[in-house]
Formats: C-alpha cells, structure tokens, sequence
C-alpha cells in the first residue's frame, strides 16, 4: 500500500492522509507551522518533499505500525469527484491552451499538456472532455498522475482506519474540526495567504461539463463516489 501522501507528526501523534486539490497546500503549511516552521505559509517549501520538514509515512521503517496505532489519530480529507477533477483541468491543463508552447518547453505540466493533446485533442486545445477521454484511454504514466488520480487510490479509505474524514464541500467546519482534534491553535490559511489560488471549480461544474462527461467521470471515480458518500449525476 503506497503511503507517499500520509504525513506523519509524531509528537502530536497523528497521521494526515492529504489528496491533491484538496486544500493540500492549506494543509501542509498548517502542519509546518505545528512543526516550528517560522516560514510556513511558503507554499513552494511546503511541496518540497526534502526541504519541508515535514515526515512522510512512506520513508518510515515501522510505516505499518504506526498506522495500525490506535493511539495515533488517522484524518484525511476528500472532494466531490466531478469539482475535483475539474479543478485539476483548469489548474495542470487549461492554462496552456492560451500559451506558447515554445515558452514551457521544459515545464513538467506542458510536457502532460502535450501528451494529451497529441493522445486525445482533435482540434488545437485541449477541452475538458479531451482530457476526461485521455484519462478513460490512455496507458501512459502521466495519466495516473495524484492530482486526477482516484482519490480512494491515494487514502486507502478500505485500508485505513480514520478517525475523521472531512469533506471539501464543508472546509470551514471540517477543518476546525480536525484542527481542534490535533492541538492546532491556527485558523485555517486562505487561499490569499497560501499564496495558491483557487480554480473555482466548484462553481463551474455545470458550464464545463456536457451530459456524456459525468458518465465519463462516474466511470473515473466510481469507487470515490462510494467510499467517500458523493451522488452520481
């Protein structure tokens, strides 16, 4: 079981299981700041696996018995599949249908950009059904990348005991919740803070999706709309 997205704080004796477009950010510099980081609202240093500070359960020798702890508190926190992974679109994919390719030649998320549209585009931008229809399609690697990877794949809801598993669509209440359950005396950061803004996604489900892209979604994350309790269109 791949446990690259658990973040273990072991004097607070807790695990965070964190998924990509979901208030990650957010969440990593609240837990660099339990951790003494007088710089942690850098997001950039907040993403940085070596130069965070931050303790990845997937480098620990005892990874399992430490998850299997009853005594160390286990949180993750989801979102709705079809905001997420429209979120993912318009942050990792869109930008780059208003941009010169020659400009990012190097960039990791134009190289996926252009794979898509070499894979799955039939015009000269890639759409958000194009990119459903490569994650549906395609065997390369980039497509099992975490930011539109199941959700499910990522947390092992199945695997893991939580204690707690907050939701996206109630961040505010959720978050205090969590937030109260470790010891953590900060509110929590706004996207303005972090530095890392939002995509809307939530807001513009209905004008980005057509009829046939929830069934293509439904069939993406189906598991998550089991596991974590989301309705199907």
């Amino acid at each position: 079981m791949d446990l690259s997205n658990f973040i273990y704080l072991e004097a607070q004796k807790f695990i965070f299981a964190y998924v990509p477009k979901v208030a990650c950010t957010n969440w990593k510099c609240i837990f660099r700041y339990m951790n003494g980081a007088e710089d942690y609202l850098d997001s950039g240093l907040a993403h940085d696996r070596e130069k965070s500070g931050l303790t990845y359960l997937s480098n620990e020798e005892n990874a399992h018995v430490i998850l299997n702890d009853p005594n160390i508190k286990k949180f993750t926190f989801v979102r709705d599949p079809y905001s997420r992974i429209l979120s993912a679109y318009r942050n990792k994919v869109e930008p780059f249908n208003a941009s010169k390719g020659s400009m990012y030649a190097h960039d990791f998320w134009f190289k996926v950009y252009s794979q898509i549209k070499n894979e799955a585009a039939s015009g000269d931008k890639v759409t958000f059904t194009n990119f459903l229809d490569w994650l549906l399609s395609s065997e390369h690697w980039f497509a099992k990348n975490e930011h539109w990877c199941p959700q499910s794949d990522i947390v092992h809801p199945k695997a893991v005991s939580f204690d707690f598993v907050g939701k996206f669509e109630n961040i505010q209440n959720d978050a205090a919740h969590i937030l109260s359950e470790i010891g953590c005396d900060l509110e929590f950061p706004t996207q303005q803070q972090v530095k890392f803004p939002g995509t809307n996604a939530t807001s513009l489900v209905e004008k980005y999706y057509k009829t046939e892209d929830y069934a293509k979604a439904n069939e993406l994350f189906a598991e998550d709309f089991v596991n974590f309790n989301y309705e199907q269109v």
